[in-house]
C-alpha cells in the first residue's frame, strides 16, 4: 500500500502463514449420527466441509481444530474421526472441547501411547507462537482451565519477545451481552484468562474458539476473540436468551486465517450440502 501524501512506499504485512480454523465435527462411529432437530448430520456435514476446503487455492499451512472433535468420547467415534482427518493433505491440531476425552483423543488421534493431561501445549510456525489450551471438563458445557494451565499462560504471555502469538481454546472465553443460555456456556475462569492475555496484547493476533455453533466475533480491551460456526447444525445467539435456538438459515463454514507481523485476516467461508442422502463413500469415506 501506498502512504497517502508522504511519497514513500509502506511494506505490505503479508502473511507469515495461513490456517484453516474448524471446530465443532461431532462425528461419530455411526455414520447415520443424528439429532431430530438437526437437518443434517455430522457425517455430511464433515464430508462438505473436506470438499470445501480441497477448494481452497492457496497454500495452507495447518488445519486449527478447536474441539468437539466427536460427539460421544469413544474409542470407534475417535477411530472414525483418524481416518477421516487422514485424507487432509496439512497438519491437523486439535483442542479438547467438552464433547471430548483428552484422552482418547491423544491416543487415536495423535497415537500418543502416554497423554498429555492437560490436553495444552506449544507449536511454532513461522515465527507465530500458537499456544493451544484445554478448557474441556466432564459432564458440563462449561469449561475451566484451572490454576494450572493459566499459570502456564500466564510465563508464556508475561515472557518477553516480539513474535505475533496465536491463542486456541475451546470454549467460548467471556461473557457476552447477557444471555443465561451463553453465560452457562462460557469459560468459568474467562476473566483471569483474559486478564493474562492483555500482558501479551500487543502481540496477539487473535484468540480463536468454537463451542456456540456460530461465526461470532467479539473484542474488549484491544484483544479479539474469533468463534466459527463449524460443520454441523448452527445456533443463534441474541443477548437475554434463556436457551439455545436452531439457526436455519445459516450455512456452515470455516474461517481462512492469515497471521501478518502486525495483523489477522480472516475470509469467512461457508458452504452448501448435497440433498440428504445416502453417503456414497460408507462408513470410511
Amino acid at each position: 500500500m501506498t502512504e497517502s501524501g508522504s511519497g514513500s512506499t509502506q511494506a505490505v504485512d503479508e502473511p507469515l502463514l495461513s490456517f484453516i480454523h474448524i471446530s465443532d465435527t461431532h462425528l461419530s462411529e455411526d455414520p447415520h449420527f443424528n439429532l431430530p432437530e438437526f437437518q443434517h448430520t455430522p457425517r455430511q456435514g464433515a464430508l462438505a466441509l473436506r470438499e470445501a476446503i480441497g477448494e481452497i487455492p492457496i497454500a495452507i499451512d495447518f488445519i486449527l481444530h478447536t474441539g468437539d472433535v466427536v460427539h460421544e468420547p469413544n474409542a470407534a467415534a475417535y477411530q472414525e474421526a483418524r481416518r477421516f482427518f487422514d485424507d487432509f493433505p496439512f497438519p491437523i491440531y486439535f483442542t479438547a472441547g467438552n464433547h471430548d476425552d483428552p484422552t482418547l483423543l491423544q491416543q487415536h488421534l495423535l497415537e500418543r501411547e502416554e497423554s498429555q493431561l492437560p490436553f495444552a501445549y506449544e507449536i511454532e510456525k513461522a515465527g507465530v507462537q500458537i499456544l493451544v489450551l484445554d478448557s474441556s471438563q466432564t459432564h458440563t458445557h462449561q469449561g475451566k482451565l484451572g490454576t494450572e494451565q493459566l499459570a502456564w499462560l500466564r510465563s508464556h504471555c508475561e515472557a518477553e519477545g516480539e513474535r505475533p502469538l496465536v491463542v486456541a481454546l475451546h470454549h467460548n472465553p467471556l461473557q457476552a451481552p447477557p444471555s443465561p443460555w451463553w453465560d452457562q456456556m462460557a469459560l468459568h475462569d474467562g476473566e483471569t484468562f483474559h486478564q493474562i492475555l492483555r500482558s501479551a496484547r500487543d502481540r496477539l493476533r487473535g484468540v480463536f474458539f468454537g463451542h456456540i455453533h456460530q461465526p461470532l466475533d467479539y473484542h474488549r480491551d484491544g484483544i479479539s476473540y474469533f468463534g466459527v460456526g463449524g460443520s454441523w447444525e448452527l445456533l443463534h445467539y441474541y443477548p437475554f436468551m434463556a436457551e439455545d435456538l436452531l439457526d436455519r438459515d445459516s450455512l456452515p463454514g470455516f474461517n481462512l486465517v492469515h497471521i501478518g507481523p502486525r495483523t489477522t485476516t480472516i475470509r469467512r467461508h461457508n458452504f452448501r450440502l448435497p440433498l440428504m442422502q445416502d453417503d456414497p463413500d460408507g462408513p470410511d469415506g
